[in-house]
């Protein structure tokens, strides 16, 4: 790579074997230097566009049969290029967890990755001591040939290898809508270099023994035509036998364990395994790595026990006043401050940021309304334990890696992968653990017959992100819901000069600061402290009375009365509590008086749609911060960048609080980049609609017949049809970002017969109106930009849901439905395509259950399905219960 200048700045190899599967590369732009500092110069990614095809074709062509490959096997060598390899030997594995309830067993398969390189073994069905002896070969690439020099054979070369990662060896059981992990291992580069073990090996294994030693030599000594992968190499041996398999979530009575072999053919010299013992020492090797974190986490703790204790005094009702840590008084409500928790697989302390990692994918899943449609068609799983506290576990985050070969999780591996990806895309992009409260249904056990009742409500854990966005503008990133929330004015830019903040180019204006408002800077950020708060900041009695309230709260009139000295000293406490750093923001409430339905970013702020009701941590990939301020979302700033001035309190406390604890806090991220799945084919999906259909209607056949009722089925193809257009529109509408959509820039007067259809009858966006009264900052000033493709994307999708929508209404001027019939129905939609699971949804569903219960004569029921392929090997499945019944006289 070279600037303007032609100047080398370095290079980098990339493999192509991925940009198949996905098409975006990423990799270590290096230069050949031997100062280790200078070696890694940064890193480049982008995407590519490759196909395989004939010689001299362009494209590739349809090939009856299949395009005829080399075999390849364990033992099968012949298809390699002549180079060097690293060789990695599974012969089996034994005590695996069962994974597969119904017959007591497991699928389990190997997923070998090194150098952003993965590879799979075959699948061994019903068995939790498989036998592999599977062979594992990954090419050697060094971004340059001199690297191997025996001038930089202690250098250059092993700062190449430290930055193609560990060899990592995980037991998956196989399934094709989501896996479980069954173990997992890792070696390091230094583990392998350092290995005193020396074996003469080929590169298919062991050498075929001789019949003595002189016969050894004689053999050696003729001039045999070998091939080059069948010559003898003295090689450095990792002696992987009997080692345990950690990181399987499942039960398991017995220790997991997997014997192995790694090596390199042809084997490096001596003296590289020498000098790795010092160059490739790991921050996390240190011995005091675990109890350095855990001590900071202590720390962490006490500073945050002791704002939620000073919270507590001139607030003591309100979320921010919650304990901190659970005890025997106090087993649920929490408010906590994480910052810390397990690797997945080694289960050592780590930091949230380590959790990260930034994400390359095709341009158009990073486009926010597609990005999180796939992000909630991951299917939503958490562990028992945080269903039925609502606090999440200490080892309850996974990285992105393991979450997409899971493919389920709960919310905050979703909000993890979905950050990844927007830091990825070149956002600035953080995870937010909030809380929010929630009220459960439950069902009398006892009596099924009785109504749901409702329980207390409780404050639940909840993890989505956040982005800042150009123009002072934060964006909340729902995946539950798929829903965007932008609120004006939350931060300032470090480009706008506090002195003239409307001079920036390209940049709103930041909000005009109270004059009784004193301004704080915190060791990120420079924050307005206010004389306002939130409803549920406000003290109980009369004394709500005497403050200005969030919301549409009526104050109740009072009668005129002579002012006692007891109530001015009540009012000067009053005043003074809406003076603290954790009182409500004045300038975030502005509006909140106004009742149309777009208000104006230039002047209001108020937002009062949210549904989150605390915000607690923040983190990215360089710290985490706790929430110093107020406890509500909506009432705060979000300035990381300035510095506290000196007695000041930070309202944003962060992890790490300087460079000089960067440097004693050091760690490595779980992942440097991830690897993800294609969209399964449509052939694929065809066949897994058919199963499912099948499926829902022998559930639907034999819950009817129970209760001696009869089920016929219609199944006419003009009738799928017709659902098929509606449930691609169903799709379509998931798609679309309702910000975005250009009926808001109409009167209802104006839209037309579609465009009614679409918000009236299919209940478009689940809103009448914009949902944001603020509108979007993807469309506004410089954004609008940078999101240029993205608005003309929207456009077009829209376009092309008005075109279904129009054949949706014609049709159902010729809908064909039976003679004297009346057909009515329900779709619904999974983030998951396992049957058991959705048969589990349905059951609970009170539409569904109506349908199977209808008792009148001549009924006729429709089952269709609708899988849509996304990223990741991911599936948005649709489906639609119908039914035909006699119309009413």
């Amino acid at each position: 790579m070279a600037h303007s200048g032609r100047t080398k700045m370095g290079a980098c190899v990339l493999g192509l074997i991925s940009v198949l599967r996905v098409a975006v590369f990423k990799g270590l732009l290096k230069d050949l230097r031997e100062d280790e500092d200078s070696f890694n110069v940064g890193t480049i990614s982008g995407s590519v566009k490759a196909v395989v095809c004939s010689l001299k074709e362009q494209s590739s062509e349809e090939i009856p049969g299949g395009r005829p490959q080399q075999l390849r096997s364990a033992l099968s060598v012949t298809h390699l290029t002549k180079m060097r390899y690293l060789v990695v030997r599974v012969t089996k594995c034994e005590g695996l967890a069962v994974a597969d309830t119904d017959t007591s067993s497991s699928d389990p398969y190997l997923r070998a990755s090194w150098d952003n390189m993965v590879q799979l073994s075959p699948v061994l069905e019903e068995t939790t001591a498989p036998v592999f002896n599977f062979t594992f070969f990954f090419p050697v690439r060094c971004f340059s040939p001199k690297v191997e020099k025996r001038r930089y054979q202690e250098t250059a070369l092993l700062y190449e290898l430290k930055s193609k990662g560990d060899i990592s060896i995980q037991v998956w059981d196989d399934d094709q809508t989501s896996a479980d992990c069954l173990g997992f291992v890792r070696v390091t580069m230094r583990e392998l270099l350092v290995s005193k073990l020396w074996e003469r090996r080929t590169l298919k294994g062991k050498p075929k023994n001789t019949e003595s030693d002189e016969d050894a030599d004689e053999m050696r000594k003729k001039p045999l035509l070998t091939q080059w992968y069948d010559r003898e190499e003295e090689c450095r041996i990792f002696d992987g036998n009997k080692v345990e398999l950690r990181g399987c979530p499942l039960p398991n009575s017995q220790t997991a364990l997997i014997f192995f072999e790694a090596h390199f053919y042809p084997e490096f010299n001596e003296e590289v395994g020498m000098k790795a013992e010092s160059v490739m020492r790991s921050p996390l090797m240190d011995e005091s790595s675990a109890d350095k974190w855990k001590s900071k986490e202590k720390a962490f703790d006490r500073e945050n026990l002791q704002f939620s204790q000073n919270y507590a005094m001139p607030f003591p009702d309100s979320i921010g006043a919650r304990p901190c840590k659970e005890d025997l008084m106090n087993r649920g409500n929490l408010r906590r401050f994480p910052c810390v928790s397990w690797h997945p697989q080694t289960l050592d302390p780590l930091p949230l940021m380590a959790f990260l990692v930034k994400i390359i994918t095709d341009e158009e899943y990073a486009m926010p309304a597609l990005l999180l449609h796939w992000m909630n068609c991951i299917t939503w799983s958490s562990t028992s334990s945080q269903s039925r506290s609502g606090l999440i576990p200490a080892g309850g985050w996974k990285d992105p890696q393991y979450f997409l070969f899971t493919r389920k999780g709960p919310a905050q591996d979703h909000a993890l992968l979905l950050c990844s990806i927007l830091l990825g895309s070149g956002r600035d992009a953080y995870v937010c653990k909030g809380t929010i409260w929630t009220t459960k249904e439950t069902e009398d056990i006892e009596d099924e017959t009785k109504p749901m009742y409702k329980e207390a409500p409780k404050l639940v854990e909840h993890v989505w992100v956040m982005t800042r966005e150009p123009g002072g503008w934060v964006t909340f990133w729902e995946p539950c819901t798929r829903d965007l929330y932008h609120l004006p004015n939350r931060w300032r830019p470090s480009n706008v000069d506090p002195a003239n903040p409307a001079g920036t180019k390209g940049e709103l204006a930041p909000i005009n600061e109270s004059k009784d408002a004193a301004e704080v800077e915190t060791g990120d950020s420079a924050v307005e402290v206010s004389t306002f708060e939130t409803p549920d900041m406000a003290v109980v009695g009369d004394d709500i009375d005497n403050l200005p309230m969030l919301g549409s709260v009526q104050r109740r009139p009072k009668a005129k009365a002579k002012v006692s000295a007891r109530d001015k000293l009540k009012a000067q406490m009053i005043e003074q509590r809406a003076t603290l750093p954790i009182a409500p923001q004045m300038e975030m409430l502005t509006g909140h008086d106004q009742v149309q339905d777009e208000l104006d970013p230039t002047k209001h702020t108020f937002v009062d749609w949210l549904p989150y009701d605390s915000i607690d941590v923040l983190f990215n990939m360089e710290n985490v911060w706790a929430n110093h301020q107020n406890h509500h979302p909506a009432c705060i700033r979000y300035d990381f960048e300035k510095e506290a001035r000196a007695g000041d309190a930070a309202p944003w406390s962060k992890l790490l609080k300087d460079d000089e604890e960067r440097n004693q806090y050091r760690f490595d991220f779980i992942n440097t980049d991830v690897i993800m799945d294609p969209a399964l084919k449509r052939e694929t999906l065809s066949e897994m609609e058919v199963d499912m259909i099948n499926e829902m209607e022998e559930n639907m056949r034999l819950y009817r017949q129970k209760r001696g009722f009869d089920t016929w089925s219609d199944k006419r193809p003009d009738l799928l049809k017709e659902i098929t257009i509606f449930l691609d529109i169903q799709e379509q509408m998931r798609h679309i970002d309702v910000d975005l959509a250009p009926i808001w820039r109409k009167t209802r007067e104006e839209w037309r017969e579609t465009e009614k259809y679409l918000v009236d009858k299919l209940q478009f966006g689940r809103c009448k109106r914009r949902y944001n009264r603020y509108g979007t900052p993807f469309d506004k000033g410089e954004n609008a930009k940078r999101h240029k493709a993205y608005i003309d994307e929207q456009t077009k999708s829209w376009d092309k849901l008005l075109f279904h929508v129009r054949q949706l209404i014609d049709g159902g001027k010729t809908f064909p439905t039976r003679k004297a019939k009346e057909f009515s129905g329900i779709p619904i939609h999974f983030s998951t395509v396992d049957k058991d699971s959705i048969r589990g949804y349905l059951m609970k569903n009170k539409q569904y259950k109506e349908i199977l219960e209808r008792s009148e004569e001549n009924l006729e029921f429709t089952v269709h399905c609708k899988i849509f392929g996304l990223l990741g090997g991911v599936q948005s499945c649709w489906l639609y219960f119908g039914v035909q019944s006699i119309m009413p006289d």
